[in-house]
């Protein structure tokens, strides 16, 4: 697969979205996705706007760093969930 969709109005962390970028496919997502690189998120509501960022991607698909974006984005945001979820289970 060259480009992963998700532009979703209301999923948030959306697993399909991470398994895309684990496996170093580019992705465009709405702002739903949190996590995802602000370089790759695009509105829900405009067509051309998505058209006009699947044309990036396309364009820049030989340019691997700019995908490693949304995984690190991507590993930060785990970062984050589990110490919360570590500092949850020992309160507990």
């Amino acid at each position: 697969m060259d480009l992963g969709l998700q532009v979703s109005y209301s999923e948030t962390y959306n697993i399909v979205a991470a398994d895309f970028v684990w496996n170093n496919i580019p992705l465009i997502g709405s702002p739903e996705i949190n996590w995802l690189s602000q370089t790759f998120m695009v509105s829900p509501n405009s067509s051309h706007e998505i058209k006009e960022k699947i044309r990036y991607v396309i364009e820049h698909k030989t340019h691997k760093e700019i995908y490693n974006l949304n995984k690190k984005s991507l590993e930060q945001h785990n970062e984050r969930y589990k110490k919360l979820w570590d500092e949850f289970i020992e309160s507990i």
